[in-house]
């Protein structure tokens, strides 16, 4: 199982609260809805399928949680992060 940094707990308590209505310590495999895409200062960029991410309050550190390729954690500062739901618009059907 993979495991949160205790510093991040309470954003993924806040997190689950908001999107799913539920709080939780822990995610499920329901939670990663998205793709985020990260951008980074020097150019380089990185991509997460199945996955979510959250700003600390001060907008300074984020962490990535993916459902299969782990949570990672990066600075916020000059990083762009972009959150990603593809839509099919003549079904509605959603694809990550």
């Amino acid at each position: 199982m993979k495991q949160i940094k205790p510093e991040w707990i309470s954003y993924i308590k806040a997190y689950t609260k908001e999107h799913f209505g539920e709080e939780r310590s822990h995610l499920l495999a329901g939670d990663f809805q998205y793709n985020v895409m990260i951008y980074f200062d020097d150019g380089s960029f990185c991509s997460f399928k199945n996955a979510f991410y959250i700003l600390n309050e001060n907008r300074t550190k984020a962490a990535v949680f993916s459902e299969h390729c782990g949570y990672h954690y990066f600075s916020a500062v000059g990083t762009v992060f972009e959150l990603l739901k593809v839509t099919d618009i003549t079904s509605g059907k959603e694809y990550i």
